[in-house]
């Protein structure tokens, strides 16, 4: 990243976005020249790091074993290590800045959601393993699609759990879900292929042979459809 990239995101929270920054906060540019437009912002000043054993959060503690950057910034603090502060969210202009110093993996997702909620991210979906991904998007064309990741090279099935307000979907609503590249219905049972709205946010099994990554399409509104 260099100073004009950093100006862009700047731009975007000013105007209402939300940007996360971890496990530091940039200082130094791709090219090695010094950048200080988020220090600036968030005027960070005492800047240490040292090897912490555990995190205590606003959203519980986070057992860790690894460097962890601590400052002091403008902001709310929400992040303490055993060598001060090392997490912060401040309002910028229309959006927010949240930046801390360690990383995050799937197994803190409690302490993950409560600071993205907290500063109005919505996550649309979600699944049951810490290594594995799931996002929805919609297409060009409309389509809900449903991306998910599994970086395991075990087999195994990854439970997803996806948002009824980003589908626009009520419990009771019928849907379709098609695996893309081989265009096949996936059945909630074995025996037909409708899914429910509440069976969606209940949990989708999706079975992974390794490593691998698959897209979905979800067909709304069968009712219209058909």
């Amino acid at each position: 990243m260099d100073s004009e990239d950093a100006k862009k995101l700047l731009s975007y929270v000013k105007d209402g976005g939300t940007l996360v920054i971890f496990p530091n906060v940039p200082s130094i540019d791709l090219d090695g020249l010094q950048m200080n437009e988020f220090r600036k912002i968030m005027n960070i000043k005492d800047e240490s790091e040292a090897n912490v054993s555990q995190i205590e959060t606003t959203y519980g503690n986070i057992t860790y074993d690894g460097n962890v950057t601590a400052y002091k910034a403008d902001g709310n603090a929400f992040a303490k290590g055993e060598s001060g502060s090392c997490g912060y969210i401040m309002p910028y202009g229309k959006g927010k800045l949240i930046t801390f110093g360690f990383w995050l993996d799937k197994s803190d997702d409690k302490v993950l959601n409560g600071i993205l909620d907290q500063a109005g991210v919505i996550s649309y979906a979600s699944t049951d393993d810490r290594n594995s991904e799931a996002e929805l998007h919609i297409s060009a064309k409309n389509e809900v699609l449903l991306y998910v990741v599994n970086r395991e090279h075990v087999n195994k099935d990854v439970k997803v759990f996806l948002s009824l307000d980003f589908l626009r979907i009520k419990p009771d609503d019928k849907v379709e879900i098609v695996d893309v590249l081989s265009n096949q219905k996936i059945s909630p049972n074995g025996k037909d292929y409708i899914w429910t709205g509440k069976e969606l946010r209940d949990g989708v099994t999706l079975h992974f042979d390794g490593q691998d990554a698959t897209v979905m399409k979800i067909v709304r509104n069968l009712a219209t459809l058909r």
